[in-house]
């Protein structure tokens, strides 16, 4: 009785393990790893990750890798039962990316220059215009009392014998009183011009950038192949536009 209920129980657990071996040994492992790490990746329907173990069923798959601003690449893949394997992806950046980036880059620059440089200028033309003429108004404060000075020294000794010393040193701070108002006279007219001219091309430059276009990337036109061809038989010419999926 205890023989028939092992049998019994062989015949119940064995045809499962049997199975369950027959199964896992018509599965495979794979692996992925990418370049750049992060790319969305699917195994014909199923969303898989890099760096990540998968079990998968012996067989062909389709493997479809991709990220944004690099070539999309589909690859043809098979399980092999029992076996595990390692696949590495590295992706192409896109060509018209890089050519956005150049474009990008050259449209800043031309920005810069057209707006960005006249600010520059404009603003440090005004820093020293500021500066120089607090200096010019402080040194002809003190002129301007120095001739005052001078001058009622030499009236009020009308008749001393140091008149004509006091009247020759009024004369002369006069006269560096008059170069010294003729020179900041002559700044404020030329800084107020350079800030002027600084203006005119800040104003200039942005209305030439208002008219430049910002270069873009299409992520859609990028998966557009363009050939030409020619028709022998009907000798015309043409272009094919097929998408890149």
């Amino acid at each position: 009785m205890l023989r028939i209920c092992n049998m019994k129980f062989l015949l119940f657990i064995l045809p499962p393990i049997f199975f369950a071996t027959i199964i896992q040994a018509q599965q495979g492992g794979i692996i992925f790893y990418t370049n750049p790490p992060s790319c969305e990746m699917s195994i014909d329907t199923m969303k898989v990750y890099p760096r990540k173990h998968y079990i998968l069923d012996s067989g062909h798959y389709e493997l479809k890798v991709s990220k944004e601003y690099y070539l999309t690449e589909t690859f043809d893949i098979d399980i092999i039962s029992d076996s595990s394997q390692v696949f590495r992806v590295s992706l192409e950046q896109d060509p018209m990316y890089i050519q956005y980036l150049d474009d990008l880059s050259n449209y800043k620059r031309k920005k810069f220059a057209r707006i960005g440089l006249p600010i520059l200028f404009s603003t440090g033309v005004s820093i020293l215009y500021f500066i120089g003429n607090r200096k010019n108004y402080n040194a002809l404060d003190e002129l301007k009392f120095d001739v005052l000075g001078a001058k009622t020294a030499y009236e009020t000794n009308v008749f001393s014998d140091e008149y004509d010393q006091l009247k020759a040193d009024f004369d002369r701070l006069k006269g560096d009183y008059d170069k010294k108002v003729n020179y900041t006279n002559t700044f404020k007219i030329g800084g107020a011009v350079l800030i002027a001219g600084g203006v005119f091309f800040i104003v200039k430059g942005i209305i030439k950038s208002s008219k430049d276009e910002r270069p873009s990337y299409n992520a859609e036109l990028s998966r557009l192949s363009i050939l030409p061809y020619y028709n022998f038989d009907l000798k015309n010419t043409g272009i094919n536009i097929a998408v890149n999926f």
